[in-house]
């Protein structure tokens, strides 16, 4: 299936660019002045923001489509990378990372179902593991390049994060060119 292909290269790309950003975000932070305490704010700011909106998101992404909603996500979550290398205080931070929180929850709903879709009765645990499978390779092969091209830019950040959003960017074109969406009827 062509669609689901295209759903789990959406999620190897997307958690390699996020791989990147989770590596060099918390040494970003600490270099711009962050305590430790607030570094850690930080990184989970996004986690719980998601957390309290994918109710409503996911009722959205029903009533208005999974594909529409996804690639806003994958829009809204590249545009979030490239906001980075801008942000030189901590409120700036924190409101890229409550901004990043919100794409994570127009995303997450969306993609489960289309992979829930995809997987059909028999196949849908399956589906769902090969998804998995390719967000955790990929995220460990992120932090890994995070390092590399920190060492070979002599800490640039601005680079590394472009280097994330030119890679956070390539799911939005699999998203849009390469998922159909089914039909999905009314619940009686």
């Amino acid at each position: 299936d062509r669609s689901f292909l295209a759903i789990l290269a959406e999620g190897f790309f997307s958690r390699l660019s996020f791989g990147i950003v989770s590596f060099a975000l918390p040494l970003y932070a600490l270099h711009r002045g962050l305590s430790l305490t607030e570094v850690g704010i930080l990184v989970s700011l996004n986690t719980a923001v998601a957390i309290l909106l994918k109710p409503a998101t996911g009722h959205l992404a029903d009533r208005t489509g999974l594909k529409k909603i996804l690639a806003v996500a994958i829009g809204l979550r590249s545009l979030v990378v490239l906001l980075f290398p801008f942000a030189m205080t901590a409120g700036a931070l924190y409101a890229i990372k409550t901004t990043h929180g919100i794409s994570k929850s127009l995303r997450d709903p969306s993609i489960n179902a289309l992979i829930a879709e995809r997987g059909g009765k028999k196949q849908v645990a399956s589906a769902f593991a090969w998804y998995q499978t390719a967000k955790s390779v990929s995220a460990g092969i992120g932090k890994a390049i995070a390092g590399i091209l920190l060492t070979l830019t002599a800490s640039d950040y601005s680079r590394v994060f472009f280097a994330a959003f030119l890679v956070s960017v390539i799911p939005l074109f699999l998203v849009l060119f390469g998922v159909k969406e089914r039909s999905r009827g009314k619940d009686p």
